[in-house]
This record gives C-alpha cells, structure tokens and sequence, in this order.
C-alpha cells in the first residue's frame, strides 16, 4: 500500500517537474542595452524557433561588448552546467542586422532543426530536434562568426565576414567664431578623420573672411587662416554619435591697415590648443549631420598696433586669450 502512495505521489508530480520555460523567463540581458534588448532578443529567436517553449532547466546568459558590436556572445545553461557558448568579435553596424545575427545564433544552439529549416546541411546532427548541443569548442580566431556553427556562408543572417573595424570620413563645416579676431566673424572648415572602434584621429583646416574692424580711430581688415590635427574619442548613444577632440591648432593672421596716414600690411603667427565636443547623427549612414562645439585657448597671440611719426606706439590691441567656434556640418563617412 505504501508502494503505491509512494508512486502515486510520483506521478502526480512529474507534470510539474516536466512543464516547460519560457523563453522570456529563461534569457537573461544585461541593463542598458539600446539594440540587443531583451524584448527584441526574445521576439526575433521566437521567429526563427516557431515556439516560445524550451527545456525547464534551460538558462540562457547573454554578454555584450563594446557598443553592443564587438565581442558579444551568449552562453546556454543546462542547469547550472554550461553546455554551449557562442561568440561574435564584431556585430554588422546596423541595429536590425545584429539583432538578426544574435538570435538566429541563440535559436541554433537551442534546436539544432533550424538550420535544416533554412536549408543548412543534413546529416552533421543526428540528435532529435529538441536535444541542446553539446559544450562547442571556442576558436581562438577572431572570427565574427558563430563558433562551432555550420559555416556562415550557410547562414543567411548572421553573415558579417569582410567588415573593416577602419574607416575614413570627410567633414564640411560652417558656423561663427568668437574671440579668433577681434569681432565675431564666420567660421568655415573642412577635415578628414581615419576613424577606428571608438576613436579618430582627424586632420582639418579652416579658416575666416577678411573683415574690418575699428582700430584707434581707422580700421584694420583681418584674416586668420588656420590647420590642425585632433586626436577624438566616440563614444555611440543610439543613432547618435558623441566626440571630444582634443589637438593644437597653428595659423597666419592677415592684417591690414585702413584709414591711417600710413597704412600697413603684416602676417603674425597664431597658435592655440583647442578642446570641443561634437554630435554626429545619424551615425550608421554614410552622409550625416554634425553640431559641434570648440574652445581655443590661444598659445602664441598676434598684437595689433598703432605708431606715431617717431615709431612710439599709441595704440596696440591683441587677440582674445581664448576664443570659440559653433559650427554645423555634413560628415561623408566611407569604409
């Protein structure tokens, strides 16, 4: 009699130990991400896998990198016993494609059956539909694909073979400049900037209109041309693109004198050391626009001056100590 209570118990419980996870509870998504959400993730694997249903014992923890492109992953719990890993060095640049790539890759390591869905190869799994894949081994290539999946040639999705981590762009700006001479003029530049993950080194030039401005009773036409080189650090924030620049700047003052007995023209060397931030949007298309703000702290400073017939001076006047520019663009960025 106490047998059977015993498997009577059993048997009423084996429904409850059996009853499957669902997806949603079973992924795990780091806080913070803005592309590879858990949302996102869940839908887009439910899709390939035709159901929401998996293994009770089931965890799925997944790993973002860098701007949640580089280096990203997941990793499949049976348990507490890890049973597979999956590893991309770098993720296509657009959002929907690198959602695509990773839940096409969980969907695989959950039921080996997709790839034959898909049209992948037969007969390199003979495990049923539902069986988890054994524990893969990690590749130490850097390669983007999936490890231990079929090759990615097979796989519509996932495919981010060829993809350079360099690239080049070339930026035209127009704006105003405040305390570069001695009033507020416009400003206008064009740079080039070899790009890599999270970072650029740009080269530019740019440079003011000869304008004139009042000098001791006369006038004075001025003109600052002038180049330099930025090292910058980008930093993604959805479809926005932020950088701080930070470089020296060198340039030729132009000044000429207008209304004095004698009037004289000279060229005076100006240097500075500029900081400024920029936003450029949107950052995942090849023309886009860029807002930026720099500052200019002024190193070598050229001064202006009035003499008299017996060469004393009676007037000078010299560049403000730090200066700034506003300045709106179109950035063409190639790969």
């Amino acid at each position: 009699m106490r047998g059977l209570l015993v498997a009577a118990i059993w048997l009423s419980a084996a429904p409850v130990l059996a009853q499957p996870r669902s997806l949603d509870e079973a992924l795990s998504v780091p806080e913070g991400a803005s592309c590879l959400t858990h949302e996102a993730l869940v839908e887009h694997t439910e899709s390939w896998l035709g159901t929401y249903r998996l293994d009770a014992r089931q965890t799925i923890l997944i790993e973002l990198g860098q701007d949640e492109r580089f280096d990203v992953g997941f990793v499949l719990l049976d348990g507490e016993e890890p049973r597979a890993r999956r590893s991309f060095a770098r993720l296509p640049e657009a959002c929907a494609d690198r959602r695509a790539a990773l839940s096409l890759a969980l969907a695989i390591a959950l039921d080996t059956s997709v790839l034959d869905r898909l049209g992948g190869p037969r007969g390199a799994h003979t495990d049923s539909p539902s069986a988890t894949p054994p524990e893969p081994e990690i590749s130490p290539e850097p390669s983007p694909a999936v490890a231990e999946a079929p090759p990615v040639s097979e796989l519509p999705a996932p495919e981010v073979r060829g993809e350079s981590a360099w690239g080049v762009s070339i930026g035209l700006d127009a704006g105003l400049g405040v305390g570069l001479l001695p009033r507020l003029t416009p400003w206008g530049g064009v740079d080039v900037a070899l790009r890599g993950r999270g970072w650029k080194l740009r080269a530019l030039a740019g440079g003011t209109p000869r304008l004139g401005s009042p000098l001791a009773g006369a006038r004075v036409r001025t003109q600052l041309v002038v180049g330099g080189l930025d090292a910058c650090l980008d930093r993604d924030v959805g479809s926005v693109e932020w950088a701080g620049c930070l470089g020296p700047r060198l340039g030729r003052l132009s000044a000429e004198g207008q209304g004095f007995a004698v009037s004289e023209s000279t060229q005076l060397w100006w240097a500075a050391l500029s900081a400024g931030l920029s936003m450029r949007w949107p950052r995942e298309s090849v023309l886009s626009l860029r807002l930026g703000l720099a500052g200019q702290l002024g190193l070598v400073r050229p001064e202006l001056f009035v003499t008299d017939m017996s060469g004393a001076r009676t007037h000078g006047e010299s560049l403000a100590p730090v200066g700034f520019t506003a300045v709106l663009g179109v950035v063409a960025s190639m790969r």
